[in-house]
């Protein structure tokens, strides 16, 4: 069954797209950036998990291939250039949805969302140590 997006819930992941995909831009990530995302995510009302799971979901089989490129987009999508590019991936039949979201772009969420975790586990305020990317 295919996931039915509310326009109303359309409204609400869009920031979340948006931001998420520019873990998957051809440059260095910046704290800044992951702070960003995650006032994204606590704006939004998503916990953790949810937003993980819309990152794998949602974000990752659209963008993921560009960290794998050798010479990748830089500079951040548009946001309607998000918003489409992810309601087409969600409107393909589910066979198709659950192949890219076992393609090796899938591993790169796991290991994309683990640089973002000590900023979803810190107050914000402070710099992260523990968090310095190495993407």
């Amino acid at each position: 069954m295919a996931l039915e997006l509310t326009p109303e819930e359309i409204a609400r992941r869009k920031p979340l797209w948006c931001a998420m995909s520019e873990l998957y831009l051809d440059t260095e990530t910046q704290p800044s950036t992951l702070r960003y995302i995650v006032k994204v995510i606590r704006e939004a009302g998503y916990t953790d998990e949810e937003a993980y799971i819309i990152f794998r979901d949602d974000v990752t089989p659209v963008f993921g291939g560009n960290a794998r490129q050798v010479a990748g987009d830089w500079v951040p999508w548009g946001d309607e250039y998000v918003e489409k590019s992810v309601l087409r991936f969600l409107s393909r039949p589910a066979f198709w949805k659950s192949f890219r979201r076992r393609s090796p772009d899938h591993f790169l969420s796991k290991m994309f969302w683990g640089v973002l975790v000590p900023y979803l586990n810190s107050s914000g305020d402070e710099e992260s140590e523990q968090a310095v990317p190495i993407l």
